[in-house]
């Protein structure tokens, strides 16, 4: 069985930026002595957890005999009790012949305020760290190196979340904190798909499936192929992963639209009176989305959305409104957007309210222009729904002013992705100025050229915004010199922009200018979640909350 673990050192409490490393271990039939029983509530769940994971549990040198009884009431021979003083040698006597009888974790439950038991806890964590045997000490983190995190166990599928405060031990935690980790556990665990299992298994067997048929296949299609699966578990619902194909991640699945020409395909005449909106969805959170964008969804009969549309708005759509998910992975935007032209002129013609979700405003680098004028030449009815511009959201959530007196005195919002995938024509440099490129994560390194081509200033204050304003939300400060390394190391999580300017780091806090000392070897710093001064006030809880219960 498998359990999970937090590992951390002893001096963890000196430095605030130690995380403790999570692991989940398997530990079938490993040995775990217990020396004492100090606090009895404390053992008893203790060796439930152990048990669950099929570990051995020896006890030692319990603290009484009605401590004795209660263990055997409540276990019987699923453990072991020794009821004598602790010896150091007990450290490699009783473990697996596997492993030289030497013990595989312990814990030690003693009475800290006796100096007695004090000099013996002492003396057992220093054994403990000859050895390298993993010791957790109740209530004396200095006495530990490593923790049991809080945790949920879901069997039906696979699937166990853990929470660590690494302060103290989960399972001593006073009754107010244990029922605080379980509701953060069950507000955690509710979003998941009760039938998660499914879902995983079926983008396993589809990944297996790649590989195993990659004799019969192009390394071109393969690459696609992987490719597609990728953007699809980042991007598509996850009720939509469960019913995927394979023939989902080839072309295959575009052939009968990719292959048409786009311009003679719309010049069919509308026989009916449906209804197109494009809409916009904002940079991503629930709480950003507009009174006209949430009327525009509840009241469609098919949406259409981009890959980039967060699960969170989707979920609020009603369940009996169907959504198609743009397949606008690399190397298929045309080709997709081909397949979107068709789905919203078949359904416009049966008289249906077709809604195109876009992230952002429509209209900035969404190609919404487009799609208005093709279909307002074929004479049907169009409404805009204007959403919060991604570029001037993202820099609220990021606390940076996208002008300020002294430091930027105008705003240039640019696309890092031309047609067809070409660099767009570079911006001259303007130090007064803030530079806010779109599309251009993925193909930083051309980008970063086309810059230095044109001048810019390599020490330029950089943010590299990712997942703006949801809960998930990335925000990594750096210079222009660092720019393409520090993609290179965090990766990238859609969607994303990047700030350029004076302004980036002008409200940096105090505290934290230290890790905007930016050098070779200090060279980004990292922001997780969404905690700027813009979003203090927004619970994304109370907002779906009090959509679900809207009647538009």
């Amino acid at each position: 069985m498998v359990s999970s673990l937090a590992l951390y050192s002893n001096d963890i409490t000196n430095d605030i930026n130690v995380v403790p490393l999570q692991i989940s271990e398997n530990v079938n039939e490993n040995v775990f002595l217990i020396i004492g029983t100090c606090d009895i509530n404390y053992s008893i769940k203790l060796i439930k957890k152990l048990l669950i994971s099929h570990v051995k549990p020896i006890i030692i040198q319990p603290r009484t005999i009605n401590n004795v009884k209660e263990l055997i009431n409540q276990f019987h021979n699923k453990i072991e009790i020794i009821s004598r003083d602790f010896n150091l040698s007990d450290l490699t006597t009783f473990g697996r012949i596997l492993v030289n009888k030497v013990v595989d974790k312990v814990f030690i439950n003693l009475l800290p305020t006796s100096p007695q038991e004090l000099d013996l806890i002492n003396t057992i964590f220093n054994q403990c760290i000859k050895l390298r045997i993993p010791i957790n000490t109740l209530n004396l983190k200095e006495f530990s190196t490593f923790n049991l995190p809080f945790n949920f166990q879901d069997q039906t599928n696979n699937l166990q979340i853990s929470i660590d405060n690494y302060n103290s031990s989960p399972l001593s935690l006073p009754i107010p904190i244990q029922l605080l980790n379980e509701r953060l556990l069950r507000h955690l665990t509710g979003s998941i798909p009760h039938d998660f299992k499914k879902i995983y298994q079926n983008v396993a067997n589809l990944y297996d499936e790649i590989y195993k048929n990659n004799y019969n296949v192009s390394t071109e299609t393969l690459r696609q192929q992987l490719l597609w699966l990728n953007q699809n578990v980042e991007y598509s619902p996850l009720s939509n992963l469960k019913s995927l194909t394979i023939t989902d991640l080839t072309s295959r699945s575009l052939i009968d639209i990719s292959t048409r020409d786009d311009s003679t395909a719309l010049k069919k005449i509308p026989n009916s009176n449906g209804t197109l909106s494009l809409v916009g969805t904002g940079p991503g959170s629930l709480s950003m989305l507009t009174l006209g964008a949430i009327d525009a969804m509840k009241s469609a009969d098919l949406i259409v959305a981009d890959k980039l549309i967060p699960q969170e708005i989707l979920s609020i759509v009603p369940s009996d409104i169907d959504i198609f998910t743009a397949k606008k992975f690399p190397g298929n935007a045309n080709n997709a957007q081909v397949e979107i032209n068709q789905i919203i002129l078949n359904n416009l013609e049966q008289g249906k309210h077709v809604v195109r979700l876009k992230q952002g405003d429509p209209y900035v680098f969404g190609r919404g222009g487009e799609e208005f004028l093709k279909f307002h030449k074929l004479g049907y009815s169009i409404n805009v729904v204007s959403g919060i511009t991604s570029p001037l959201a993202c820099t609220l959530v990021s606390d940076i002013p996208a002008t300020m007196r002294n430091y930027s005195d105008s705003i240039l919002i640019c696309t890092g992705t031309g047609q067809n995938g070409t660099i767009p024509d570079i911006p001259e440099y303007n130090a007064k100025r803030t530079t806010i490129f779109l599309m251009c994560i993925h193909r930083i390194e051309d980008l970063y050229k086309g810059l230095n081509q044109k001048g810019w200033d390599d020490l330029i204050d950089v943010a590299i915004v990712e997942r703006a304003s949801c809960t998930d939300q990335r925000i990594t400060r750096t210079k222009l010199k660092y720019v393409v390394q520090t993609i290179k190391e965090i990766g990238s999580r859609p969607p994303g922009l990047i700030i350029m300017g004076k302004v980036v780091n002008v409200l940096v806090k105090e505290k934290d200018q230290k890790y905007i000392q930016f050098n070779d070897d200090w060279k980004y710093w990292v922001k997780e979640g969404c905690d700027s001064a813009s979003n203090n006030f927004i619970d994304e809880n109370s907002v779906k909350q009090w959509l679900e219960s809207m009647t538009l």
